[in-house]
């Protein structure tokens, strides 16, 4: 697996998993411009398949939104993954780190606790148009 740095082609490529197929229709041409133009961001790639993309939007002042998609081909290379993100964020040279998480989806939740994330809010009401939301922060 190789990482790297985040394209409209990755973008484009990625064929989400089926937990992360509700974002589909929100991945257009403005999308993808305002996530490549909003902060620094990654891609997971093993043979042709872009099977991760990540990064954080700045919300400026060391502070920044993460957000992450995973390909339908990610579960067995979430080691990796996450030891690449664990470092993205060490190096990244933010000093809060927050992220959102569906109440419902229980590996993104475990996902958070090994990134090194704490819950702030466990109830988000409505936060998401099917689900609520819990806020995670990561303190660096």
């Amino acid at each position: 697996m190789k990482i790297e740095k985040l394209t409209e082609d990755h973008l484009t490529r990625i064929r989400l998993c089926v937990a992360h197929l509700w974002f589909k229709d929100h991945m257009g041409p403005d999308w993808r411009r305002e996530v490549l133009a909003a902060g620094p961001g990654y891609a997971a790639i093993f043979g042709e398949d872009v099977v991760a993309i990540a990064g954080v939007c700045d919300m400026g002042h060391g502070r920044a939104q993460a957000w992450c998609l995973m390909g339908d081909g990610a579960g067995r290379h979430m080691t990796l993954i996450t030891r690449a993100v664990r470092r993205f964020f060490r190096l990244s040279g933010f000093r809060r780190i927050e992220a959102i998480v569906k109440t419902q989806f229980a590996p993104g939740h475990r996902w958070m606790r090994l990134l090194g994330f704490t819950c702030e809010a466990p109830n988000l009401a409505k936060y998401f148009a099917d689900d609520d939301g819990v806020l995670y922060a990561r303190i660096c």
